[in-house]
């Protein structure tokens, strides 16, 4: 049973791709956007408790949307966090008013690149730019490549497409 088991595993080509490929809808055709981490989940509940004296129920209330963070890498341009940066400037007018979501939401995909050179579309969401930071360099290792910390706020956690 044990042996079998075992077998069964040895020939599952688990998954050992760490290369993503994002997409954001309109951005520059000359841009590519790679990424060195991505995390999301995939769904979260809330709960509310009820007190019964001797014990508690505890029962579903809302599902929250949850957060994207990316960790770029940018090119010697800095076109990467430039583009970025204006995405998140959609949000507020330089006079401190807001701007509508249909301004500064838009749809984020992300690829994974698998061993073979192909890929998949792993997740899909409507999103805006919440954070921008973490922006990392080394000037005693010329060849790292310089990268930045991105957090994308899922727009909504029900319901179909916004945008």
């Amino acid at each position: 049973m044990q042996r079998d088991v075992v077998l069964k595993r040895a020939k599952v080509q688990f998954r050992t791709d760490c290369l993503w490929r994002l997409e954001i809808d309109d951005q520059p055709l000359d841009l590519e956007l790679f990424a060195q981490e991505v995390s999301y989940g995939k769904g979260s509940i809330e709960s509310d408790s009820i007190d019964v004296r001797t014990g508690m129920f505890n029962l579903p209330s809302k599902k929250t949307a949850g957060s994207v963070t990316v960790v770029f890498e940018d090119d010697e341009d800095g076109r990467v966090d430039a583009y970025i940066g204006s995405l998140q400037k959609k949000i507020f007018n330089p006079d401190g008013t807001m701007n509508l979501p249909r301004d500064y939401v838009f749809k984020l995909r992300i690829y994974r690149i698998n061993s073979g050179g192909g890929e998949r579309l792993d997740a899909e969401w409507s999103v805006y730019v919440e954070e921008n930071s973490d922006h990392k360099g080394d000037n005693k290792s010329v060849s790292e490549i310089g990268t930045f910390s991105v957090t994308f706020k899922k727009f909504k956690s029900i319901g179909g497409d916004f945008i």
